[in-house]
This record gives C-alpha cells, sequence and structure tokens, in this order.
C-alpha cells in the first residue's frame, strides 16, 4: 500500500500565503497545525495498515530528499505533477 502525502507535507511553503488569509478567519487554521494533522493522520493509516500485516511504503522523506528547490505537486493544485510522480516512481 502507497501512502501518497498531501502537497502540504511536502511543498509546504508553497501554500504558506493561502494559510495566512485562512489563519485571518480562523485562528487555529495554521500552516502548522494543519501540517501537524496531516501527519497525525498519515502516521494513524501506517501503523493500521501495519497492524493488519499490510506492506506499506512511506515515501515522505524520500520525497523530501528528492525535492531539491523543486515543486513535485501542480502550483494550482493538490495532485502531483510529473516531477512528483517520477520521483515516487523511484522511491
Amino acid at each position: 500500500y502507497l501512502v501518497i502525502p498531501t502537497k502540504l507535507q511536502i511543498d509546504t511553503e508553497t501554500l504558506r500565503p493561502q494559510f495566512e488569509i485562512l489563519k485571518r478567519i480562523d485562528p487555529e487554521l495554521t500552516l502548522e497545525n494543519v501540517f501537524q494533522e496531516n501527519e497525525r493522520l498519515t502516521e494513524e493509516v501506517l501503523g493500521q495498515c501495519r497492524a493488519e500485516g499490510v506492506d506499506v511504503v512511506d515515501p515522505r522523506a524520500g520525497l523530501r530528499a528528492r525535492k531539491n528547490g523543486r515543486q513535485l505537486y501542480y502550483e494550482r493544485d493538490m495532485h502531483l505533477n510529473p516531477d512528483g510522480a517520477i520521483a515516487i516512481a523511484e522511491i
């Protein structure tokens, strides 16, 4: 099972401007808070898979290492772009 990380988990800083707007609406909706929740949920899914004996791939560290200043997700979209798909395939 492959857990695809969210854009927030990998291209974190590209979303900072949007979170500055959200923070004005709800001070709890900070980049850091939502990032931590994404990480928590990912860890929960990974733990449940392992507990059930499901082989699981967590590409977060590999994607972060391959980022090298480039975006791995589309600028105006939350999906992996071609560079992101290649990075996932390399992991």
